[in-house]
């Protein structure tokens, strides 16, 4: 994978070219703690369709660590100087989990600045309507694996607890995912992303503003278990609502999966970056 330099750091950048260079570019973002490498499921469902791009951010894989705040503004900065070094007619923007609010605030500055993307896929996003973000139970969570990632690394342990949620993916390609983000320097960049969460998503709910122009596809995984189910019901409504609010809004559902939609249904995310560029 080439490193690509954003200005003094360097990023992994996974690069799938187009049989037939259109100007089209999907840019994905992957969820906090995960390898770039982790889209791989959907890449091979958009093969040829587009120019596929793919990378790890700070810390994890072979990209330069960084130093300081790594908050939600962090992020955008790198994606930002990331997609200034492609080229690209049309542009589309992948974000799971947390870098649905990544791309998303992306997505607003380049509208700021008269560079609107083509759409936006958010797949079961982090999302700052959903109160769950913002309560104890959230905090106590974002706490503990604050304290145990780093020791888990150290000890290989959090090395195969990836290797049991990324499950769908086999081989050389699970063990790529799992390197790069069960490292040592892989969970400490993730514990800096995780202390400006929630941060983050009350900076997006302070500014409520509509961010693009562009259709905007939010997809909802359907399934929960007994311990989840509260929570993937207020998530879900949060979902319909952002895809309400969007000037070119859309709500889907994953029926089939949880969280994980790349993993357990890549096809409903690439069936969604396929409209977009039709």
């Amino acid at each position: 994978m080439p490193l690509v330099d954003i200005g003094g750091r360097r990023l992994s950048v996974f690069d799938s070219p187009a049989q037939e260079s259109a100007g089209d570019v999907v840019v994905f973002e992957s969820g906090l703690g995960a390898s770039g490498a982790f889209w791989q499921l959907v890449e091979r469902e958009l093969q040829g369709c587009a120019r596929l791009v793919s990378y790890d951010r700070a810390g994890y894989g072979t990209s330069d660590a960084a130093q300081g705040d790594r908050g939600l503004e962090a992020l955008a900065d790198d994606l930002d100087a990331l997609l200034e070094t492609l080229r690209s007619q049309r542009l589309v923007l992948v974000g799971h989990s947390w870098g649905g609010p990544i791309v998303r605030l992306v997505a607003r500055r380049r509208r700021a600045r008269g560079q609107d993307v083509t759409g936006l896929v958010l797949v079961d996003p982090s999302d700052e309507g959903a109160s769950m973000f913002f309560g104890r139970a959230f905090a106590a969570s974002d706490a503990m694996q604050r304290a145990l990632s780093v020791p888990l690394a150290r000890t290989g342990l959090l090395r195969r607890l990836y290797g049991t949620v990324l499950k769908p993916l086999t081989g050389e390609l699970l063990d790529a995912v799992a390197e790069a983000s069960a490292s040592v320097t892989a969970a400490r960049a993730s514990n800096a992303e995780l202390l400006g969460v929630t941060a983050g998503l009350e900076g997006l709910l302070a500014h409520p503003e509509a961010e693009t122009d562009a259709p905007v596809t939010v997809i909802s995984g359907a399934r929960s278990g007994r311990s989840d189910r509260r929570q993937r019901a207020e998530l879900i409504r949060a979902h319909q609502r952002r895809a309400v609010q969007a000037r070119n809004g859309r709500h889907v559902l994953a029926p089939h999966s949880g969280h994980m939609v790349p993993l357990s249904e890549p096809e409903v995310v690439a069936d969604e970056v396929r409209r977009l560029l039709a």
